[in-house]
């Protein structure tokens, strides 16, 4: 009965909010308000069969930067495209804590892409990861809260422990494409039984997590590192994607 009443009064202090607009839900069930709802860019086909970017026409099979880049891992998709209101979002996600959004993106990551992720026979979810310095300084992992949730929804393990940042690079978004590849080149590696490894990989199949994808840059450098240490298919799911590159 405490229980009860304590969090109707944190609910009445704090209401939930749409992680959209941040107008307060109603109902508190909702996990997004219905005007946001209608107006997110939900990705639909004809989508690039390489990374699921927005294409013309359903003849295209794969993008711009598909065509122009040779990405490694095997498939990816995306719940939505990358706009000013999903921007906001994900920086107020990341950067100032607002760990309840992770619901909202977990429960469209499943809608829109759970049948795909298990069909692509995964045996793990992996997170990209942040390094020490970065995890310190935020307090979490916004990759890992959406694996976590995902492996709960859809029953997926999660290994948060394989894959490490070593190298604390600058922030992506200041690079141009060629920068930001070799910015991550070295900046992951793999870790088996708390040393660095690129040996005795335990995985077949993996799904990276991340929140936003881009260039592709750091998907790509997980990718490498993942290969190279002998998992043959890496998928990832992000819950937004960019365009025009």
């Amino acid at each position: 009965m405490l229980k009860k009443i304590g969090k109707e009064i944190l609910d009445a202090v704090y209401p939930k909010r749409c992680p959209i607009c941040s107008e307060i839900l109603v109902p508190k069930e909702r996990k997004i308000c219905s005007s946001c709802s209608e107006e997110l860019p939900v990705l639909m086909e004809p989508r690039c069969k390489k990374c699921s970017k927005p294409v013309l026409v359903s003849e295209q099979e794969y993008c711009f930067d598909c065509v122009k880049k040779q990405h490694h891992y095997a498939r990816g998709y995306a719940c939505f495209l990358y706009n000013e209101k999903l921007k906001k979002s994900l920086s107020e996600f990341k950067y100032h804590v607002k760990k309840e959004y992770a619901d909202f993106y977990v429960a469209a990551m499943v809608a829109y892409l759970g049948e795909w992720i298990h069909k692509t026979g995964a045996e793990v979810l992996i997170p990209v990861p942040l390094h020490k310095n970065k995890y310190k300084r935020r307090g979490f992992n916004q990759a890992q809260l959406l694996a976590e949730g995902l492996s709960k929804a859809l029953s997926i393990p999660v290994d948060t422990k394989l894959l490490v940042r070593t190298i604390d690079t600058i922030p992506q978004k200041k690079l141009d494409n060629k920068e930001r590849m070799r910015n991550l080149e070295m900046a992951f590696s793999i870790l088996t039984n708390g040393k660095e490894s690129e040996k005795l990989f335990p995985y077949k199949r993996v799904i990276l997590v991340d929140d936003i994808y881009t260039t592709g840059s750091t998907i790509e450098a997980c990718t490498n590192v993942l290969q190279r240490a002998g998992c043959p298919e890496v998928f990832f799911v992000t819950v937004c994607i960019g365009s025009g590159f």
